[in-house]
């Protein structure tokens, strides 16, 4: 192998070394550990959301609004500061109104950046049989990201986590 295949492999172990789940293919050091805030009834079985299978999600979080709002976080702590790629799989529908989220990043866990200007996840009202699931793949630079939100109006909202996965990406 040339030098130029010695630094290509290791640096495909150094980002295997990241993977952000537990138990996964390949067995990361470090997993994520979401912490649910702000919902009327979080989403049960967080853990299920990090545990590296596509097929397996949450319980339904879900919270009743008088007006467009924040109705849920999911958060999730990189234990340091990290340029990281974020994939997720996520379902978020209300009864009256159109839902959106938007992934945010933070270095102190207490101010808080969107990743991006435009929503990142966006459907119209729907019933919990109509809903169909979006996938999401963006960049982050921070100790902290998560997935905030939002319903447009009046409405019962709801949000599920299929899966959830950080690779770090070095400087």
């Amino acid at each position: 192998m040339d030098i130029m295949g010695i630094a290509i492999a290791n640096q495909m172990d150094n980002r295997r070394d990241v993977l952000q789940y537990p138990d996964g293919p390949l067995s990361p050091k470090r997993p994520l550990t979401p912490a649910a805030s702000g919902w009327d009834t979080d989403p049960s079985s967080l853990e299920n959301c990090v545990d590296g299978d596509n097929t397996s999600k949450t319980g339904v979080g879900s919270t009743t609004v008088g007006g467009a709002a924040v109705y849920g976080y999911v958060s999730f702590d990189l234990e340091s500061v990290r340029n990281v790629i974020i994939t997720a799989k996520l379902e978020a529908h209300s009864s009256a109104s159109t839902t959106t989220c938007y992934i945010e990043n933070s270095v102190d866990g207490t101010t808080w950046y969107p990743v991006h200007a435009n929503v990142i996840y966006a459907t119209g009202t729907a019933t919990s049989a109509d809903v169909s699931y979006s996938t999401i793949v963006t960049s982050v630079h921070g100790r902290y990201f998560r997935i905030r939100f939002n319903v447009g109006g009046a409405a019962t909202a709801y949000g599920t986590l299929y899966t959830v996965s950080a690779y770090d990406i070095g400087d």
